[in-house]
């Protein structure tokens, strides 16, 4: 089976789409839709993962950067 290529614009585009689709994610649309280092990896999992995860993943990075320092 051939899989088609999406290309990274395309990926940002459905991601986006996904965190502005659910107001649940309106608070931390910005730091979702940050240009992370993933890149691809990053939009494709965005698109994929429930509001939970993507909320609990943006708590998690937020403590994670805040211990950091």
């Amino acid at each position: 089976m051939a899989y088609t290529k999406i290309e990274p614009e395309t990926l940002y585009f459905k991601a986006e789409s996904r965190v502005c689709s659910d107001e649940r994610l309106d608070s931390v649309r910005e730091f979702v839709l940050a240009d992370w280092p993933e890149g691809e990896e990053h939009w494709a999992w965005v698109i994929e993962a429930t509001t939970e995860e993507i909320l609990d993943w943006v708590d998690a990075s937020k403590q994670q950067a805040s211990g950091s320092r």
